[in-house]
């Protein structure tokens, strides 16, 4: 057997699935997702802070190729300087090389004013405010850039001639920005450097500069010395990690920024190789799981479908039905007494059809004894009556073969007692109510096994009734059967049996509704004559309604009928209530 969807429409099998949802499926997703948040929350970070962490180094390099720089300017100082304030005349080859890596053009302004160039053809700003004076005379070193549209942006360096003798002049140079900016090769595959000044302009850039970039940084960098946002460039998302180089102490200038921008899905693609690991890892996990469970409810409800099916066979009459079980389990038991049962119900079956058979006898031998013996004791009063008197032989002979005659009915007679199960009437007050319940209960397996839904609705406080108990429960008991017969030859639709008791007018009403095939009006008509019967030989003999007519006429109780063809029958059975206690009736019962 195979287990198919329709399986879970058992409780069992929902019970069982709800369980394993509790105790399996339930932790692991809980378990999954803590993890995998905690996870994905760390990868994320390391993502974010290996970014930061390359964009910090890149600025130190910065900073660091800055202080060579710084260094440089000095030995330069003493390089040229000749002792009377004035550089070389005619720069050394070797040493202009060694400067042109540095600086693209070096010159000197003398205390007088007076501007002499050392090297390059370059243009670079001499006006200096009293401040930057004043620094650059304190030993230190000068920092400052200059912006042009559709120029690239020039950094200058000014430092003191001769630190010694403060005052002798200004050595002013314009960095090599190829020099500086090879820090931009150390960066990490795939991002891109920006330098941006304090205005948060770009003053370098590793690849092509993107206008969204100044607007970006212009908004998301005013939050602290470092962090990390999140811009739109052509590529699409990325990912920008910043840190502010501080010039102020050291070079009197600006602050500027160093920004390593990198695609968002490249930053975070150890997080998102780590995602797609852990979500295939776990659905493989819930789907072992899954298919293990799968296997476990297969196992207990295949045996539970092979009894389902095995009842269902059993209700409609194929008793003696066997089942095989191979579970090794309890199950296997239980398939075993499912066939005990099976086998007993089937003897059962038997017997019932048998005490059926006999009990219809004994109330067909009980009607033809009552019949039969009064007028065959006449009979045989008569001829006793006539042998006393003189005959002749051949007269008396005659005589002594009727009277032999009569002995034979009369031996047959008291076999036919042994048929019989009428006892005598005993009236006394008793509830409809009772009886109702001893049938339905007697009747209760008969059915499950028809599949007929039976109820029963009694009215509270019924009266009580003057009847022979078990003249009663003969009553009902025919009238149930005949309904569950009914039902039994009608192939579709539902098949219900509502029982109802209430009082009405000062008598106490039995209702029996059933939905069986019903009766044409012919039936209706001779329903109550002794031996008609439209059911096959084994299930009726015709003696049931006449039965019951006759029961119910000695206690006084009325039956109507009502039927209909393909939809049921209605039989309303109508007592007269007991006389209460204490009344003078109720002492003459």
């Amino acid at each position: 057997m195979k287990l198919e969807l329709r399986s879970f429409n058992t409780k069992i099998a929902r019970r069982i699935f709800t369980l394993f949802l509790i105790c399996a499926v339930v932790p692991i997703l809980a378990l999954a997702w803590v993890s995998f948040t905690q996870a994905s929350r760390q990868s994320h970070d390391q993502s974010r802070s290996r970014l930061s962490q390359d964009t910090k180094t890149l600025g130190m390099a910065i900073l660091d190729r800055l202080s060579l720089l710084s260094a440089e300017m000095r030995a330069l100082s003493s390089s040229l300087n000749t002792g009377e304030g004035r550089p070389l005349q005619g720069v050394p080859r070797t040493l202009a090389e060694r400067i042109q890596e540095r600086f693209t053009t070096l010159a000197l302004v003398t205390k007088q004013g007076e501007y002499i160039r050392i090297l390059g053809t370059g243009d670079i700003p001499r006006e200096l405010s009293r401040e930057e004076m004043n620094h650059i005379l304190a030993g230190k070193t000068l920092l400052r850039h200059r912006l042009k549209p559709d120029f690239p942006p020039t950094i200058f360096m000014y430092a003191d001639f001769d630190p010694e003798l403060s005052g002798r002049g200004i050595l002013m140079a314009e960095i090599n920005t190829a020099s500086l900016w090879q820090v931009a090769e150390g960066r990490p595959p795939g991002t891109e450097l920006y330098v941006l000044d304090s205005m948060k302009k770009i003053l370098f850039t590793s690849g092509s500069a993107e206008s969204g970039m100044e607007e970006s940084s212009s908004r998301r960098l005013n939050s602290g010395h470092s962090g990390l946002f999140e811009w739109q460039g052509t590529a699409g998302a990325q990912l920008a990690a910043y840190w502010v180089l501080l010039f102020e102490p050291v070079f009197l200038s600006p602050e500027w920024v160093v920004l390593l921008s990198q695609p968002r899905d490249e930053a975070l693609a150890p997080m998102i190789e780590f995602r797609k690991a852990f979500i295939l890892i776990n659905a493989i996990s819930l789907t072992l799981v899954f298919f293990m469970s799968f296997r476990l409810i297969r196992k207990n409800m295949e045996p539970i479908e092979i009894l389902r099916e095995a009842t269902q066979r059993i209700a409609q009459g194929a008793f003696g039905e066997k089942i095989e079980i191979r579970s090794g389990d309890e199950f296997e038991a239980l398939g075993k007494s499912f066939n005990d049962m099976s086998a007993k119900l089937r003897e059962g079956q038997t017997l019932l059809v048998r005490a059926a058979k006999l009990s219809t006898m004994g109330q067909m031998a009980a009607g033809i004894i009552h019949e039969i013996s009064q007028p065959l004791t006449a009979i045989n009063g008569r001829l006793q009556l006539a042998l006393l008197k003189e005959h002749s032989p051949q007269q008396k002979r005659h005589l002594d073969i009727a009277v032999a005659a009569v002995e034979r009915l009369n031996a047959i007679l008291e076999r036919f007692r042994s048929f019989s199960r009428k006892s005598q009437e005993k009236m006394e007050c008793l509830s409809l109510g009772q009886v109702v319940d001893q049938v339905h209960t007697l009747m209760e397996h008969q059915f499950q096994m028809k599949r007929i839904q039976c109820t029963v609705h009694a009215e509270e406080s019924l009266p009580a009734v003057l009847g022979d108990q078990q003249g009663l429960h003969q009553v009902f008991s025919n009238l149930v059967i005949n309904a569950v017969h009914a039902m039994e030859e009608k192939k579709d639709g539902q098949r219900t049996l509502d029982i109802r008791l209430y009082s009405s007018g000062g008598n106490v009403r039995v209702e029996i509704k059933d939905t069986g095939c019903g009766m044409s009006a012919e039936v209706m008509e001779r329903m109550f004559d002794p031996f008609f019967t439209t059911k096959d030989q084994d299930k009726g003999t015709g003696l049931g309604m006449a039965i019951v007519e006759s029961v119910l006429h000695k206690h006084g109780a009325k039956i109507e009928v009502k039927s209909m063809v393909g939809v049921g029958t209605t039989f309303t059975l109508a007592f007269p209530a007991a006389p209460p206690e204490g009344s003078p009736s109720a002492g003459r019962r």
